[in-house]
C-alpha cells in the first residue's frame, strides 16, 4: 500500500487539476451504511451529480472512472451545446432548441429547451440553475410545464438546460440542507422570465 504523503506528492506530479477519490467513506460512520440503496442505484446517483457539475461548468475538462473503467472523458469547452452533446448524445441535442440570452425584470437567462412535443415521464434531463448552483424548484418547473400545454402529453416533462442569473440578495439558499431548493424574495419576477 501506498504512504498518504507519497500518495499526496504524486498528485503534484500529474496536470494542475482536482482529484476526487472516494475511500473507506463510512470507517468513522458505519451506521450510515444501512442507509444506502444498492450499488448501482447509489453509482447512477454519483454520476449523475458528477454531470451536473459537467453541465454546470463546461470550461472544465472531466474524466469519471468507475472501478478502473472510464465513464466518460469531456474536453473543456465555451460551448454548452457541445458539452450536453458529449455527455447525452447527438439525438439528445437534437431535440432541443437554443434559448438565446435574454434579460427580464433583473434575471437572464439562457440555455436549451426541449422541442415542442418533446418530453420525458421523469425529470431527470431537465436542469434549471440558479446563479450557477442547480436548483429543483416549481418557481422554475412549472412555467416549463405551462409554457408545453396543449404540444406535450400530460405527465411528459420537457428536457431543458436553462442558467438564471439574479441577484444574489434576491435569493435564500438557506433553505435546504444541501442547497438544492432556494427562495426567491419575487418569485413572480423568476416566474416571469421562466415563461419569456
Amino acid at each position: 500500500t501506498q504512504s498518504r504523503s507519497s500518495a499526496a506528492s504524486d498528485v503534484y506530479k500529474r496536470q494542475p487539476g482536482t482529484t476526487i477519490e472516494v475511500a473507506d467513506l463510512f470507517f468513522n460512520v458505519p451506521a450510515r451504511r444501512k442507509f444506502l440503496r444498492g450499488e448501482q442505484t447509489e453509482a447512477a446517483n454519483l454520476l449523475q451529480q458528477i454531470e451536473i457539475l459537467a453541465v454546470a461548468h463546461p470550461g472544465i475538462s472531466f474524466i469519471c472512472r468507475r472501478d478502473d473503467r472510464e465513464v466518460f472523458r469531456l474536453a473543456a469547452t465555451e460551448d454548452l451545446a457541445v458539452r450536453l452533446r458529449d455527455l447525452h448524445g447527438e439525438a439528445f441535442l437534437g431535440k432541443l432548441i437554443k434559448v438565446p440570452p435574454l434579460e427580464s425584470h433583473g434575471v437572464r437567462v439562457h440555455g436549451w429547451i426541449a422541442r415542442p412535443g418533446e418530453g420525458r415521464s421523469d425529470r431527470t434531463r431537465q436542469m434549471t440553475f440558479v446563479n450557477g448552483r442547480i436548483i429543483r424548484s416549481p418557481v422554475l418547473s412549472l412555467p416549463l410545464r405551462e409554457a408545453c400545454d396543449g404540444v406535450l402529453a400530460k405527465g411528459l416533462h420537457p428536457p431543458a438546460v436553462l442558467f438564471f442569473e439574479i441577484d444574489p440578495a434576491a435569493v435564500d439558499c438557506n433553505v435546504h440542507p444541501a442547497k438544492r431548493e432556494v427562495r426567491f424574495r419575487d418569485p413572480g419576477v423568476i416566474r416571469a422570465a421562466a415563461l419569456e
